[in-house]
C-alpha cells in the first residue's frame, strides 16, 4: 500500500507541477490531497491519515512552519519536507526544532525530490516494520500470559515453586497486583455434571475449545477475590482463587460462595450444563501456599492414606517435566512436597511409592530420548531404597538422585526436547481427525500440560492449538481435491463437527470457504489439461 502524501503550495503551477509531473507511485507514495494555504492542510490532517507533508515554507495565512509545529507539538505521526525559495537560516534552526525530515530549495530538481523520498520511503519502511514487530510481540505477550500465570500458579500449588523473590517477579511478570505475603488463597474444584454426554451430543468445538470457554467464564474478578483457572482433567476444572485485599477466611468463604453461585447460574444459562463447586484448600497466602507442596489436583476429599492415582500420575508428570527442563531446585522442591505427603504412610510403602516413581522417571526419559546408558552410570540402586528404614534417609539418597538425574538430562538436552516434540507431532497427525486436546497430547509425552504448552511453543514458534489447526486445514486441503468427498465429509474427517465452524477456521486459513478452494482447483486442472 502506498503511503499518503499532501502537497501544500500558494503558488499553483509549483503545487500542480509537484502532483502531476512527479512518479510518485514508483516511489511508493500517493497524492491524497492538494492545497494552496497551510490553514486547509491543518485542518485535513486533523482528521485524515497522512504520512507526509510536502509544504511551501511561507504562505498567506497558516506557514509551513506553522503547519510543521502543529505536527511536531501534537504529535502526529506525520513526516514533514519543507520548500523554499531562500537559504534563510532562521528557517532552517526552526525546521530544525520541530523535526523536519528535508529542506529543499526552488527551484526543486526533480532527481533531489527522487532521492529525498526514496530516502522517506525506508525510513516509514523501517518504522512500519519496527511497529509490526512491536505489535507482534505485543499479541504475543497478552496471548502467553493466561499460560504463564497457569504455570505460575501450578508450580506454585505443587510446590515447585518456594523462592519468595521468584513468585514476586514471575507475579511481576504476568501483570499480577496481588500481595503474595498477606493475602489468603484457596484452591477450588469445579466440576461439570454430564461433561462426557455433552462434549459428545452438544459441543462442536472440541475439548480444548470447550475448556478455553470455561477458562474464559471463570476467569474474572469480583466480591474481592480473583480467580486463576489451574488445571483441566476430564470433567473437572481446578481453580487458585486469591483475595485482591486482606481478608479474613470467613469473609473470603462468603466471597467464593456469592462468586461462584453466579458462576454456576452462568454456566448453567449458557451452557445448559450443572456444576458444583468445592473449596478445596485454604491458605493464609501464596507463599504459605507454596510451601505446602500439595498435589496438584484431588479429584475426592482423599485423606493422605489414601493417596490416589490420580495424585501419583500428576506428581511424576511434574517430575519429568521438571528434570527435561532442568530445574534442579524445582524437583527439589516437589520430591520434598512429596515426602511430606506420604510420611505417615509406613516405611514400606514409602519406599514402595518411591521405587515407583524413579521407575516411572526413568521410563519415561527413555521414551524421550534419553540415552540409559549415560542415565545408568551410577545407577539407580533399588537394592539400596529397600535398606533405607527412615523418611530422613530416604530424603537424602532421593534428593541426591534426583539432582544427578537432572545433571546428565542437562547434558544431553537437545535429544529429548527434540524427541518429545517429535512424539508430541507424531500423536497429532494419527489423530488429528479425533477430538484431541491438550492433556490428551501432553498425557501421551507424560508431561504436565501447562509445561507443555509452554514447552511446545518455545520449541516449534507456534501455539498447540494453532498447530492442530494447521495440520488439520492441510488435512482438508488434500481432501478437497476429491470431488466426492461432500463439504461435511470432510469437516468431520478433519476433526470438526461443526461445518460452519471448519469453513470459517478454513476460510481464515487459506483465505477462501471449502467450496471456493476447490473450485479454484477444478479451475486450475482443467486448464492444466488444456495445456
Amino acid at each position: 500500500m502506498p503511503y499518503k502524501i499532501i502537497i501544500v503550495d500558494d503558488e499553483d503551477i509549483v503545487r500542480e507541477g509537484l502532483a502531476n509531473f512527479v512518479d510518485w507511485q514508483a516511489m511508493g507514495f500517493e497524492v491524497v490531497a492538494q492545497f494552496a494555504d497551510g490553514k486547509q492542510a491543518l485542518e485535513y490532517v486533523e482528521k485524515a491519515s497522512v504520512d507526509v507533508v510536502l509544504t511551501d515554507i511561507k504562505m498567506t495565512f497558516v506557514s509551513g512552519l506553522d503547519l510543521a509545529k502543529y505536527i511536531y507539538e501534537n504529535k502526529l505521526d506525520i513526516k514533514v519536507v519543507l520548500i523554499s525559495g531562500y537559504k534563510e537560516f532562521d528557517f532552517a534552526r526552526q525546521a530544525v526544532d520541530y523535526k523536519v525530515e528535508h529542506y529543499l530549495l526552488k527551484p526543486i530538481a526533480f532527481n533531489e525530490i527522487t532521492r529525498v523520498f526514496r530516502q522517506i520511503k525506508a525510513q516509514l519502511d523501517e518504522e512500519n516494520e519496527r511497529e509490526r514487530r512491536i505489535e507482534q510481540e505485543r499479541r504475543q505477550y497478552q496471548e502467553i500470559i493466561p499460560i504463564l500465570q497457569e504455570q505460575l500458579f501450578t508450580d506454585i500449588i505443587t510446590g515447585v515453586l518456594t523462592d519468595k523473590q521468584e513468585i514476586e517477579r514471575r507475579m511481576r511478570l504476568c501483570k499480577i497486583d496481588i500481595n503474595p505475603e498477606s493475602n489468603i488463597c484457596g484452591l477450588i474444584l469445579l466440576e461439570i455434571i454430564g461433561f462426557d454426554e455433552y462434549i459428545q451430543d452438544k459441543w462442536e468445538y472440541g475439548k480444548d475449545g470447550f475448556y478455553t470457554a470455561m477458562h474464559n467464564f471463570v476467569r474474572i474478578e469480583d466480591n474481592g477475590i480473583r480467580c486463576f483457572p489451574v488445571y483441566n482433567i476430564h470433567n473437572y476444572v481446578q481453580m487458585l482463587v486469591i483475595a485482591t485485599y486482606a481478608m479474613d477466611e470467613a469473609s473470603f468463604k462468603h466471597a467464593i460462595e456469592d462468586t461462584f453461585e453466579s458462576v454456576k447460574q452462568g454456566i448453567k444459562a449458557i451452557f445448559g450444563l450443572e456444576t458444583t463447586v468445592k473449596l478445596q484448600y485454604v491458605s493464609g497466602s501464596l507463599f504459605e501456599l507454596s510451601s505446602g507442596g500439595r498435589a496438584l489436583l484431588y479429584t475426592h476429599a482423599n485423606e493422605v492414606n489414601d493417596y490416589d492415582l490420580t495424585g501419583m500420575l500428576d506428581r511424576e508428570k511434574l517430575f519429568v517435566s521438571c528434570i527435561e527442563a532442568g530445574d534442579s531446585d524445582g524437583v527439589s522442591n516437589l520430591f520434598n512436597g512429596f515426602l511430606s505427603d506420604i510420611k505417615d504412610m509406613g516405611i514400606k510403602k514409602i519406599r514402595s511409592l518411591i521405587i515407583e516413581l524413579f521407575a516411572t522417571i526413568r521410563d519415561k526419559l527413555k521414551d524421550a530420548g534419553i540415552d540409559m546408558r549415560i542415565l545408568d552410570q551410577g545407577g539407580i540402586n533399588y537394592d539400596t531404597i529397600l535398606l533405607l528404614d527412615d523418611v530422613d534417609k530416604i530424603h537424602s539418597w532421593g534428593q541426591n538422585e534426583l539432582y544427578r538425574i537432572v545433571e546428565l538430562v542437562r547434558q544431553v538436552k537437545k535429544t529429548p526436547e527434540q524427541n518429545t516434540i517429535e512424539k508430541a507431532k507424531r500423536y497429532i497427525n494419527r489423530n488429528y481427525n479425533k477430538d484431541i486436546s491438550l492433556e490428551n497430547v501432553a498425557d501421551h509425552v507424560f508431561l504436565n500440560p501447562v509445561y507443555f504448552s509452554r514447552f511446545f511453543k518455545q520449541q516449534t514458534g507456534e501455539n498447540f492449538i494453532d498447530y492442530l489447526v494447521r495440520v488439520r486445514m492441510e488435512k482438508a486441503k488434500e481432501m478437497l481435491r476429491d470431488p466426492r468427498l461432500k463439504v461435511h465429509e470432510i469437516s468431520e474427517m478433519a476433526g470438526y463437527k461443526n461445518t460452519r465452524y471448519f469453513s470459517k477456521l478454513f476460510k481464515a486459513y487459506t483465505g477462501f470457504t471449502p467450496s471456493e478452494f476447490r473450485s479454484n482447483i477444478l479451475r486450475e486442472n482443467r486448464y492444466d489439461c488444456e495445456q
